[in-house]
């Protein structure tokens, strides 16, 4: 009887490490809500606790090919009879039929070699780039190039979004799910070669930087309501702002800007919809390939660098710059959790400013800024990422109720939001990552978002 029994128990535990990498849309409709937790934000609230109970989850086929989005519940208020308005905005996300190719290792020796035929040896010193202007003749070169049938008339609609003096192409407040809307399934090479058009960087090869883009964005999983290529693209314009609007270029290189760029462009590719703590309790499979603190940014690190090797955008550096960069870009997707953030700030704090640790600290904390981005939207477009995370961590919710597991912090769809966790969120980790960035020289224009982040804070404490 009792070997009974722990077979039953060893059956339950390969159960769980048979879960699929990826929830499927469910059939039924999901409740969603407006309270934001940024990336892995369970995982930092709550300790990680044993396991008491596990029982198999089963994930069927979805038998749609989207997720129907309605009202989300009640928020926790203490104004009865408070009620969260319909979330209208919210569009239906596709499921496409992909398989997760998740590489076993993070192998540095696979870095692409260049021939020497690709290498500028004339000189080691990197010339100050000169960004282009934004013009119509680049958005038709672009559109060209990764979107050749684009409808003629949806044109005027996206240049309209683009020129936007103040909410367009390189603004603090640009909005990538305008541009979502017209471009759905290819936003995020769509922008990432908008923005490496207008830096301009010398030798690099666009046609490259395309394939490299558009094979990373396929990767990113579509049914995922928030970690999606969308999230990408908003990240990676959210760091390009930061290069168009302060003087962090006077201490970033042009290679360093490139790798910011890329490690923005790939930081969740792959991500299917749970968190570092969900993986880890569930001896998730990605938990035993990546034994880290974060599984889930060392998958996103190698998976990317694997296509940058076949996609080497890189190859117009050197061979020792390249491994330097990639190296940048591994440690910066790293740093993209906030389980993290206290190291980097403690390490960008301590830095000597005239060393090369400095420079790759300012890549990470940019990008993880640049990761927190949508808190310092506009409330209107703050509230859409707001509903589009919740209903992926209600989903986790809904997998965590099944195995009966306690539920992690804003992952219970029956108990609503929380307003007082969400400005308690963003008062320690949001705050303080945009004010280390706004400290450094030449960072002053970073008020204009940080101002924007404590807007959005006091509308949460309004709601408490």
């Amino acid at each position: 009887m009792v070997n009974a029994v722990g077979a039953e128990k060893d059956e339950d535990v390969r159960s769980i490490r048979r879960i699929r990498p990826w929830p499927s849309p469910p059939p039924s409709r999901r409740l969603l809500a407006r309270n934001p937790i940024c990336k892995s934000a369970p995982d930092v609230f709550h300790r990680q606790k044993p396991v008491e109970k596990s029982s198999e989850i089963t994930i069927s086929a979805a038998t749609t090919l989207s997720l129907i989005m309605q009202s989300p519940p009640p928020r926790r208020t203490s104004v009865f009879g408070s009620k969260t308005p319909p979330v209208a905005h919210l569009k239906p996300l596709r499921k496409p039929n992909m398989a997760m190719g998740v590489a076993k290792e993070l192998d540095w020796g696979e870095i692409h070699v260049v021939d020497d035929d690709d290498i500028d040896m004339s000189s080691d010193e990197e010339d100050e780039i000169k960004p282009k202007k934004l013009t119509k003749d680049i958005i038709t070169k672009v559109l060209d190039r990764i979107a050749p049938y684009f409808p003629k008339k949806h044109r005027p609609s996206l240049d309209k979004i683009m020129f936007d003096s103040e909410n367009g192409f390189g603004t603090w407040n640009f909005n990538v799910l305008q541009v979502a809307v017209y471009l759905p399934n290819n936003v995020l090479t769509f922008l990432s070669t908008m923005m490496f058009t207008v830096l301009a960087f010398d030798n690099l090869d666009l046609d490259v930087l395309v394939a490299f883009a558009q094979e990373v964005e396929a990767k990113y999983h579509r049914h995922v309501i928030y970690h999606n290529a969308e999230h990408a693209a908003d990240v990676m314009h959210s760091f390009f702002a930061i290069l168009r609007n302060t003087k962090i270029c006077t201490i970033l290189t042009p290679s360093h800007q490139i790798a910011g760029l890329l490690a923005a462009l790939m930081h969740d590719v792959q991500h299917f919809g749970l968190t570092n703590k969900f993986i880890k309790q569930s001896q998730h499979e990605i938990a035993q390939i990546f034994p880290v603190c974060c599984p889930l940014e060392a998958m996103h690190s190698d998976v990317g660098l694997k296509v940058l090797t076949k996609h080497n955008v890189l190859k117009h550096l050197g061979p020792t710059q390249q491994i330097e960069m990639r190296r940048v870009m591994h440690e910066t997707i790293k740093t993209t959790s906030v389980c993290e953030q206290k190291r980097l700030l403690s390490a960008l704090a301590a830095a000597d400013r005239s060393s090369d640790e400095f420079v790759t600290l300012v890549v990470q904390i940019a990008v993880h800024v640049a990761d927190l981005g949508q808190t310092s939207k506009p409330l209107p477009i703050h509230q859409v990422w707001v509903d589009r995370l919740h209903g992926e961590l209600f989903l986790q919710g809904d997998m965590e109720r099944e195995c009966g597991w306690p539920l992690s912090i804003d992952c219970d769809r029956n108990m609503g939001i929380s307003p007082q966790s969400q400005h308690s969120f963003m008062e320690a980790f949001v705050i303080p990552a945009f004010t280390a960035l706004k400290e450094l020289n030449g960072m002053e224009a970073m008020e204009h978002p940080l101002r924007q982040v404590n807007d959005n804070v006091k509308h949460w404490k309004l709601q408490c």
